[in-house]
């Protein structure tokens, strides 16, 4: 059964960011024209993912807003001669399903991916950090391949993840995710477009 749901952990502070994300979330810093969190849900978009749950916190109500429809917007271009900026707003009529829980407590990645639980309630989804482009000029592919490889292989979960020692890798993730022992893993080593961000994307099969 293809995978359509994707949790995005947007909770994070952002702390090793200030000042910047003192009065806004991190996932709405700009690259180029258009938010960090955007460029990540246009590549679950292309990949087949087309409902999102957002794992949110303290002041990340920014995030809500940006993928709302926005009517009064839309009309004041049209009334003020505007309209050819309306291509820019094309992602608000994608069709996508935008969920949002909360992380009441700021208690690590794991914590906030366990969040999801009631949610996802048993079917397989895909992690995304709402923080981290997975792939440049909206080519990448990550997500489709890493499907790919969590179907044909049976996985209870894949990984994507910079090239390097995957040994030493493995132990961190675990670490610094808090993630359940119970849950196996696959690793992707050389995922072509991988994000150069750790833990930038992961499957997993709830059992």
């Amino acid at each position: 059964m293809p995978i359509d749901v994707a949790v995005v952990p947007v909770a994070g502070r952002g702390t090793r960011l200030l000042p910047l994300t003192k009065s806004q979330p991190k996932e709405m810093l700009p690259v180029g024209s258009k938010p960090v969190v955007q460029y990540v849900v246009e590549e679950l978009a292309r990949c087949g993912v087309h409902r999102l749950l957002f794992v949110t916190g303290p002041g990340k109500t920014a995030i809500e807003n940006h993928f709302d429809i926005d009517a009064e917007l839309i009309d004041n271009l049209r009334e003020t001669g505007k309209e050819e900026l309306l291509e820019e707003l094309a992602f608000e009529r994608e069709d996508l399903q935008y969920f949002y829980t909360r992380q009441r407590r700021q208690l690590g990645l794991g914590h906030a991916v366990l969040c999801a639980e009631p949610v996802v309630d048993g079917q397989d989804f895909v992690v995304a950090l709402g923080d981290s482009i997975i792939g440049l000029h909206a080519q990448s592919k990550v997500v489709r391949k890493m499907t790919d490889l969590f179907e044909s292989a049976a996985a209870a979960a894949v990984i994507a993840f910079e090239n390097q020692r995957v040994a030493w890798l493995f132990q961190w993730v675990w670490r610094k995710t808090g993630l359940p022992s119970r849950w196996t893993a696959t690793t992707v080593n050389s995922v072509a477009g991988a994000s150069p961000f750790f833990f930038a994307l992961g499957l997993f099969r709830v059992r």
